[in-house]
């Protein structure tokens, strides 16, 4: 992972580290290891495969959104204690079979690594610069269905005029937190 973190910052010069590198790689990679298991061969040299990991991570950030919906709709049915997002740990667990798995081993870094060494320094910069804005968008998302399940979920009379809480640092693999509060 430090290898993979290191190869990113010192090809694109970051003047500073964003918060959610850690997440960002771990997603490319569970991203690229589901386009490979769909029969493509992946290759950051080509645009094409570049822009299909980018697409794939879209999905998988769609899929996490929903099923924190899910989870929303089942927590505010239920009117259950909700857990505080401090709570938390970074383990993902889903109870379906279908669901896509959001494990990351060594070997598949190590890959990670190898196709990110082979891109040059102005396609590395594009391409994570791409990746924190799909990352960031997702983050956004999040905190607007957050919003707006409080809002939802107010008396009559009462008027909540706060913004979501974009500053709040949230991260992939906290967002099944995110959607419940104490």
């Amino acid at each position: 992972m430090g290898t993979c973190l290191d190869i990113l910052l010192v090809k694109t010069s970051l003047g500073s580290i964003p918060n959610n590198l850690n997440d960002m790689v771990c997603l490319l990679t569970i991203a690229a290891r589901r386009v490979s298991q769909q029969g493509n061969q992946i290759e950051f040299t080509k645009l094409a495969s570049r822009r299909h990991v980018l697409e794939e991570m879209e999905r998988l950030l769609e899929f996490k959104r929903s099923e924190i919906e899910k989870k929303a709709e089942k927590v505010e049915n239920k009117k259950e204690k909700a857990l505080s997002t401090k709570n938390m740990i970074s383990t993902l667990a889903f109870e379906a079979k279908d669901t896509p798995n959001f494990t990351v081993t060594a070997e598949e870094l190590t890959n990670m690594n190898c196709l990110l060494k082979r891109i040059d320094e102005a396609t590395t910069s594009s391409f994570l610069k791409k990746s924190m804005e799909i990352l960031h968008k997702a983050e956004v998302q999040l905190e607007q269905d957050e919003f707006d399940r409080l809002q939802a979920s107010q008396q009559p009379g009462e008027v909540n005029t706060s913004a979501p809480d974009v500053k709040r640092q949230t991260s992939i693999f906290l967002m099944s937190s995110c959607c419940v509060r104490e």
